[in-house]
């Protein structure tokens, strides 16, 4: 199932629900922004597998996380936006030279200085990710093409641009390849159906579910656990059972599971994740929350699933036969069911699809 939103000259967002996962071959090169200094970006955690950062090519400066978290306190409205800042802007640049330590890019410095402002601090992520030209002007491919998976530094990323014409012979994906999704809790008899268990939003104990990862770094460890959405990554499962909420993007992600014995009084399901769909633009984009993971007692729960990344497409034209099995995907994770009683992990949210094509 597809959303469609903000179809408007020749530029589309699509956001997809939670779907199967399919993986395939990275083709960008990717890197972690540790300062932006007018035209010169100091770069760390240089991922360069599939493709280097030369002079004169391009790149996506992406702001993947800022310090945007609103309430703190242990409440339900932990984890609440409180201003976007930076989070999800992204635009593109060329490199006009570079320095090296290691043989990797230690410094960039671009032709132009960034239009947006970009946020380096604790709460806060930056990576630069190539920006592949692809055929002359023409490009068929030649493989199926996916993300790095975001590993909380670089990755959720698939950028190409042709000038031409852009033949899909194969998939282009982000499946499972953004915000991560929480871990499961320890084994713990917590106690069942308490007005206790679902009043707990943030907490650092194993004994509940972990959070999924949304658009704040998180960096206390009171933020690790509890029910509490943390932007638009979901809240983990609470005593006894319960199941771990399905992650955000641009709905709502839905309340886990109320726990053992479906304990519609005091539910112990971990929050969804946060609608980010107000602060979705032409330059902003994010990708899909991570499911909180589930609460258990007998080694049986689940951990979250992993978001959906982002891909971005610049072509005249995209091509590809009527009634294939091809696809343009960015997926999350769906929910786990976990074994019998413990609660199961929640479902990471799809993520975005830019295109900016003309046909």
């Amino acid at each position: 199932m597809l959303q469609f939103n903000h179809l408007k000259k020749g530029i589309f967002f699509v956001f997809l629900l939670i779907q199967s996962v399919v993986y395939s071959q990275v083709i960008n090169g990717y890197a972690k922004v540790t300062n932006v200094s007018g035209a010169v970006l100091t770069l760390s955690n240089v991922n360069e597998a599939a493709d280097s950062f030369e002079d004169d090519e391009w790149v996506v400066i992406m702001q993947m996380q800022d310090n945007v978290i609103g309430t703190t306190t242990n409440s339900a409205g932990f984890g609440n936006l409180g201003s976007i800042l930076s989070a999800g802007l992204f635009e593109i640049r060329q490199i006009d030279s570079h320095t090296e330590s290691g043989g990797s890019p230690a410094t960039i410095t671009l032709k132009n200085p960034p239009t947006n402002t970009y946020n380096t601090g604790s709460n806060s992520s930056v990576q630069i990710i190539t920006y592949r030209e692809l055929g002359s002007p023409n490009y068929t491919t030649t493989s199926n093409i996916s993300a790095l998976d975001w590993d909380g530094n670089v990755g959720g990323v698939v950028a190409m641009h042709i000038e031409g014409t852009l033949t899909l012979q194969h998939s282009i994906d982000a499946d499972a390849a953004g915000f991560r999704g929480g871990s499961r809790s320890a084994n713990y008899n917590g106690p069942i159906c308490t007005a206790a268990n679902t009043t707990v939003y943030r907490i650092n104990s194993n004994r509940y579910g972990y959070k999924g990862e949304g658009i704040f770094k998180r960096t206390a460890a009171d933020q690790l656990n509890g029910r509490g959405k943390i932007l638009n990554g979901a809240g983990g499962g609470s005593h006894h059972n319960g199941g771990g909420g399905g992650g955000g993007n641009f709905s709502d992600g839905g309340q886990g599971g109320n726990g053992w014995n479906n304990c519609t009084t005091h539910p112990a399901g971990g929050l969804g994740g946060l609608s980010l769909a107000a602060e979705i633009t032409g330059s902003r984009v994010f990708m899909g929350g991570g499911g909180g993971g589930g609460q258990q007692n007998n080694g049986r729960s689940r951990d979250g699933g992993n978001g959906g990344g982002i891909v971005l497409i610049h072509a005249n034209e995209i091509v590809t036969s009527c009634g294939g099995s091809l696809s343009i995907s960015a997926n999350g994770i769906g929910p786990l069911t976990s074994g019998t009683n413990d609660g199961g992990g929640g479902g990471g949210a799809g993520g975005s699809l830019v295109f900016w094509v003309e046909t």
